[in-house]
């Protein structure tokens, strides 16, 4: 039932704030804006607290029993708690768990706040205020739609329940509640568009990373980027005790297709095979190589030559991947010509290098071009697939 509604709910605040987001980036995307984030927040929580503490004290019916107000029991546990949870904000390590923990800091200001209202009606105005100008400061930095939901659904509810119970009349109750509805618009209008603002500026990043590390002509990955990435998720993997494979490809007799047909022919055939192996390998993103135990990398590593670095994949399932790519690139005819691709694979062995599990699966490709080309050789295999 629980993951129902959730799932329910996700999809109505989708509508609301369209993500704008391929899947598989809004993990990273959180992560990046987080750590800009999480230290203006952690600034403005104290700073909040205590100019909210300081506008009431200029009240003259409040500031003679300030002290007084606040050292009672209750309102003892109230700071109390207001000081754990951002002590909790300041520890956290991941974005989830910092927003429950600004969720919890929140849900405690508003009840040292209520208190103080119960305890002063005639602040109820004052503190209403200062919550709705503080959920302003805030929206802009919030970055994810749940967390700012939240946010607002708590302040409007808490405003609401200050007005109910402080016996104020008639018409500042109405004026109170009027006073919220255009203060939540224009707090949905500010966190849209710094969010939109955030986004078109993380996706414009990646393309622009992605197009500075991508081969123009085959439209994977360079050999550098490709070592950056398959290290990353190397790491990862060791952490996580994945498995992990390496596939050279090599295309078959490409320098005499280049001398016979020409330089751009064998561009036409190179972007044809780098085709096959992007359908077979994909094209992973930056941000999405460490989001997922089982991922591929593909990349060109030198002239014909092209390389997988397969995450989550056993040796079998790697020769079955190398088996495909085989025989697309063997369907590749351009003008007539045929092609064949030499395959070297290789599984990682525990605490076992990137470097030394790419050496293996190179030799791996030696040997299937020294047994006849055409063909896949997994490392340490006697017989070729």
């Amino acid at each position: 039932m629980f993951h129902g509604a959730r799932v329910s709910s996700e999809r109505f605040l989708n509508r609301v704030f369209p993500p704008a987001l391929p899947d598989g980036l809004r993990r990273e995307y959180f992560r990046s804006n987080y750590r800009f984030a999480r230290i203006p927040l952690l600034l403005l929580g104290p700073l909040g607290a205590i100019a909210t503490l300081a506008l009431l004290a200029l009240n003259d019916s409040f500031r003679p029993h300030m002290w007084q107000v606040l050292s009672q029991p209750e309102m003892l546990v109230a700071i109390a708690l207001i000081l754990v949870t951002w002590l909790f904000m300041l520890r956290a390590k991941r974005i989830a768990a910092f927003g429950r923990a600004c969720f919890a800091f929140m849900v405690s200001v508003y009840v040292l706040l209520g208190l103080i209202c119960y305890e002063q009606p005639e602040l109820t105005s004052a503190v209403i205020l200062q919550m709705m100008f503080w959920l302003l400061t805030i929206s802009p930095l919030i970055v994810r739609t749940g967390s700012f939901v939240a946010s607002l659904v708590l302040t409007v509810v808490a405003s609401i329940s200050f007005i109910a119970f402080s016996n104020t009349q008639a018409l500042t109750w109405l004026a109170m509640i009027l006073y919220l509805v255009p203060v939540s618009a224009i707090s949905i209008i500010v966190y849209r568009a710094c969010n939109r603002l955030r986004r078109e500026t993380y996706l414009s990043n990646i393309n622009m990373r992605e197009s500075a590390f991508t081969d123009s002509l085959t439209g994977m990955l360079t050999r550098r980027r490709f070592m950056e990435l398959a290290s990353r998720s190397m790491s990862f993997s060791e952490g996580s005790k994945t498995a992990v494979c390496a596939c050279f490809i090599d295309l078959d007799d490409f320098k005499q297709i280049n001398d016979r047909h020409g330089h751009a022919f064998g561009d036409r055939v190179l972007s044809e095979a780098a085709t096959c192996i992007r359908a077979i390998g994909g094209h992973i993103r930056e941000a999405d190589t460490t989001l997922q135990a089982r991922h591929i990398i593909s990349g060109r590593v030198g002239g014909e030559e092209f390389a997988l670095m397969m995450f989550g994949h056993s040796l079998a399932e790697a020769m079955e991947i190398a088996d495909e790519v085989l025989a697309r690139v063997r369907r590749i005819n351009v003008d007539g010509v045929r092609m064949s691709t030499s395959i070297g694979v290789a599984c990682a062995r525990e605490h076992e290098s990137m470097r030394s599990l790419l050496h293996r699966a190179d030799m791996a490709l030696l040997d299937a071009k020294s047994q006849g080309k055409d063909r896949i050789v997994a490392s340490q295999a006697a017989d070729a697939y």
